[in-house]
């Protein structure tokens, strides 16, 4: 596991406590994908920390959490005559929107949907939307000039 830069690619040791690179930008924590357990996903084991491998820890704390839980759905499985009808999303959602302030959680999860995709764990990414409430915009006068450079809304961001 090492820190790389966003930008120039630079590393530095997972040891190394850094928040930014020599250069400005944002370090991202890459994982060895070569030495995460990729069996984990086979819905047997339901511990909380089956994921340790893919995590940027040395040290846990657990109290042997569970995995997610069944959910019975009682009315559907009225209306299509099933006596039982349970679900437990295991596929890869085409979509995922995300309220985004910072962008913090929408980058962190794209993150880990492309070491899953990089691992061979899932065989396609989703399409990642970030929203926002119209009063909550970070970057005021959208569409107006800002600086040296123009705002505009984006169809394919």
């Amino acid at each position: 596991m090492v820190l790389r830069c966003i930008n120039c690619g630079k590393t530095y040791p997972e040891d190394e406590i850094r928040y930014r690179c020599d250069c400005g930008c944002l370090l991202e924590v890459v994982i060895d994908l070569d030495n995460v357990e990729t069996g984990i996903f086979d819905g047997k084991n339901v511990r909380l920390w089956k994921y340790e491998s893919w995590l940027p820890v040395k040290k846990r704390v657990s109290l042997d959490e569970g995995g997610t839980p069944l959910y019975k759905l009682e009315n559907l499985g009225k209306e299509l005559g099933a006596k039982e009808l349970y679900v437990k999303n295991k596929k890869v959602p085409d979509n995922v929107i995300l309220p985004v302030g910072n962008a913090g959680n929408i980058s962190a999860i794209w993150k880990g949907f492309k070491e899953l995709y990089a691992a061979g764990v899932i065989d396609e990414l989703p399409r990642m939307i970030g929203i926002q409430g119209e009063g909550l915009r970070p970057l005021p006068g959208r569409g107006k000039r800002v600086g040296s450079s123009s705002l505009r809304k984006s169809r394919k961001p």
